[in-house]
């Protein structure tokens, strides 16, 4: 799939029933990028495991020195599939690619906070898109939004 469209929200990882970690999803020029902008709710053992699924070695090292640090970064092709669950009621997604699986939310945890973040930065990317989460209905148009710009 060729995607030449640029597009970024902010989004959170999450795992089990509490962890969740805030964070920046882009896309540009075809590659899918996750950058996390805080340790969210991970403790620092699940901080590591994250860290070792993603193969950036400074990933926890930058977190704790209250730097942005990338999860992942992927090209659409390599993407191998998205869903987007039911129950999440297109307010997030699960994306698979390397044989794992991501669990995406666009919508801010009860148990979380969206650290401020210098939007300035992302300012090539954005343009005009990266929006504070204010709501359920906000959140399922981001959800379809990159719902049309990731592979089916």
């Amino acid at each position: 799939m060729e995607n030449n469209e640029s597009y970024a929200s902010e989004i959170w990882l999450i795992s089990g029933f509490i962890n969740s970690l805030p964070g920046l999803l882009s896309l540009d020029k075809g590659r899918l990028t996750f950058t996390a902008i805080g340790g969210g709710t991970y403790w620092d053992s699940g901080l590591k495991k994250l860290e070792n699924k993603c193969g950036n070695k400074e990933f926890c090292a930058l977190l704790k020195r209250g730097k942005p640090a990338i999860l992942f970064s992927v090209d659409l092709k390599d993407i191998q599939k998205v869903t987007y669950p039911f129950i999440y009621f297109s307010a997030g997604a699960h994306l698979f690619f390397d044989n794992k699986k991501y669990r995406l939310s666009f919508i801010q945890p009860n148990n979380s906070v969206m650290p401020e973040i210098d939007r300035s930065r992302y300012e090539r990317i954005v343009k005009r898109t990266v929006e504070i989460i204010e709501g359920i209905s906000h959140a399922r148009r981001v959800g379809k939004k990159w719902r049309s710009l990731l592979p089916q």
